[in-house]
């Protein structure tokens, strides 16, 4: 769990990074992949930690059926 935090700790902040040079402008515009769950660009960025968490919650998942112990 600590390496995991650490990888999306790292991501966070360059994600921060990156979209600090993104214009409002930029990011209203329409999202290009055609099967995007939001309208805009800045829709498909938040919905990307949604999209990891639900991967997340399927592992877990897996995890009980499997007998296993929750990650903390």
């Amino acid at each position: 769990p600590a390496e995991i935090r650490e990888v999306l700790q790292r991501v966070h902040e360059q994600a921060l990074r990156e979209l600090a040079g993104y214009s409002a402008e930029l990011l209203n515009e329409p999202a290009e992949d055609p099967r995007a769950v939001f309208d805009t660009k800045l829709g498909s960025i938040f919905f990307c930690p949604h999209h990891e968490m639900l991967h997340a919650g399927q592992i877990g998942l897996l995890r009980r059926l499997l007998g296993k112990m929750p990650v903390r």
